[in-house]
């Protein structure tokens, strides 16, 4: 899956496979250093469909995420900060005034 000679149809089914054996365990997965990695993968090569389906799964658990050394930070920052981007401005705008 992580072959860059893979072909786009191939990656896409296994993707679709990936996502469907993830599914409901993706928050115990995350915090494991092996299995972390898989979690990236599906994230950097899914649709948008199997994205929302982790991130609804990790909903609660962004500071853990934000802490954690398995999870990269290329896929931390947008997982956790797209979410909360009109929080964060909106606290930005209240210390301003």
């Amino acid at each position: 899956m992580r072959r860059t000679k893979l072909a786009p149809e191939e990656r896409k089914k296994l993707i679709a496979e990936l996502g469907q054996l993830i599914k409901g365990r993706v928050s115990d997965l995350v915090f494991k250093h092996d299995a972390s990695r898989i979690v990236q993968s599906a994230l950097k090569y899914a649709d948008k469909t199997t994205r929302a389906n982790i991130t609804t799964e990790l909903k609660g658990s962004y500071v853990s995420l934000a802490q954690s050394r398995f999870l990269s930070a290329s896929l931390t920052f947008p997982l956790i900060l797209s979410p909360l981007a009109s929080l964060i401005a909106a606290v930005l705008i209240r210390r301003r005034n």
